[in-house]
């Protein structure tokens, strides 16, 4: 019927799209009204093979990592439930990945300790083991799709008291909607279960495309929407959409607050104005390295300070030297201090910000040639924050360390 009113609307001489997928069976298409108005059809999927060998050496060189998109992995076993779950368009069942399970002869306990070791940690352990190399890490996955509250919940009960994540914002607010209509986005992403994190929870990231601009109106409007305590994000949750309705998704841990943070990437942000709109709202601007491709900027803004290293030489793939790294070591502990470096790099060079303590998030997302761990780890011992941290990256746990 879609197809028949489409042909019907057009104008001669128009240009017809089809997309989606037809099944076999839809075999009826008004083909002699087209042809008699004289219709351009345009149908089917893009040039795979044109594509595929390119994208494969990306890969390959690990320029791109196709796993990112994942939303989520299941274990072959569980193929039926997550096709019922896939087919219902649950929250965070957008890419979705079965794992091959492994069969084989059993052999004895040595032997499977050896291909534990030859193989890596298991991915369900892997968090329990970060959690305990480092204190904090910043959840990408949220950027890309909704989780769900069951899934925050299982991520806080694997980690020690003390440990923090911080939580980054749909793409679909900040470069589909690009702040317009996003009312019930924002509802739905307070609903898809952060709050369980409870005082696991740092700070929300909110990050920006490289064509978004600043746009002072629009961004008073967002900010003014962003919850900053418990109950303001437990009524906006109430406002979300009724498929969001799942268990836990009103859970509320006490004393629950949130903070934000806004990293940028085009000029236009390099403003006076836009860094009193972060002041006004007590929200931070994200200082980025991002090795001279988008704007570094030091204004603090907020009671506490966001930080993302994306690799000073080479974007998302070189390593911080030992210089690097104290160069940032010293910029932290003044932060950390309520002071502002003499070398700060600000939008507003009047306004240094000086004032009292400020909690200080430190990022790492150089990752290309897995060097973010390993240079995080240096930071953190460099910071004296290492004391507590039972594991470092690269190392088997010693027997007992993880739960």
């Amino acid at each position: 019927q879609a197809l028949q009113w489409a042909v019907e609307g057009l104008a001669k001489a128009g240009t017809l799209s089809i997309i989606g997928v037809y099944p076999p069976q839809a075999r009826h298409f008004p083909i002699g009204l087209a042809m008699n108005k004289n219709l351009t059809l345009n149908m089917g999927n893009c040039h795979h093979r044109k594509y595929i060998p390119r994208l494969i050496e990306l890969v390959l060189a690990k320029r791109i990592d196709p796993a990112r998109i994942l939303t989520q992995v299941k274990p072959m076993g569980d193929a039926i439930e997550a096709f019922k779950a896939f087919d219902r368009r649950e929250a965070g069942w957008i890419k979705v990945e079965l794992h091959p399970q492994r069969h084989g002869s059993a052999g004895t306990a040595g032997e499977e300790q050896v291909k534990d070791a030859e193989q890596g940690l298991a991915q369900k352990r892997e968090l329990a083991f970060a959690a305990r190399a480092v204190g904090s890490i910043e959840i990408n996955g949220s950027f890309y799709a909704l989780q769900t509250p069951e899934r925050y919940a299982d991520w806080a009960a694997q980690t020690p008291e003390g440990f923090v994540f911080s939580v980054k914002a749909p793409r679909f607010i900040t470069h589909v909607r690009r702040l317009r209509d996003i009312e019930a986005p924002l509802a739905n992403f307070m609903a898809s279960g952060l709050l369980r994190l409870g005082p696991r929870l740092g700070a929300l990231l909110w990050q920006f495309p490289p064509s978004f601009r600043f746009d002072a109106k629009r961004f008073e409007a967002f900010l003014a929407q962003l919850p900053h305590d418990g109950e303001q994000a437990l009524a906006l949750v109430r406002q979300c959409e009724p498929r969001m309705h799942r268990e836990g998704y009103l859970d509320l841990a006490p004393g629950t607050r949130l903070r934000h943070a806004v990293e940028i990437r085009h000029e236009s942000f390099r403003s006076p104005a836009f860094i009193e709109l972060l002041r006004r709202h007590g929200v931070a601007l994200v200082v980025a390295d991002t090795a001279g491709k988008w704007p570094l900027l030091e204004d603090l803004t907020a009671d506490f300070v966001y930080l993302r290293l994306h690799g000073d030489k080479a974007l998302y793939a070189s390593g911080y030297s030992e210089e690097a790294l104290e160069a940032w070591q010293r910029r932290i502990e003044a932060w950390q201090q309520g002071r502002q470096v003499p070398d700060a790099r600000l939008a507003e060079p009047d306004q240094l910000a000086e004032g009292g303590t400020r909690d200080v998030y430190c990022y790492f997302d150089n990752d290309l040639k897995v060097r973010a761990p390993y240079d995080a780890r240096r930071l953190l011992e460099r910071l004296g924050l290492d004391r507590d941290l039972a594991v470092r990256p690269g190392q088997p746990p010693a027997e007992g360390v993880l739960p």
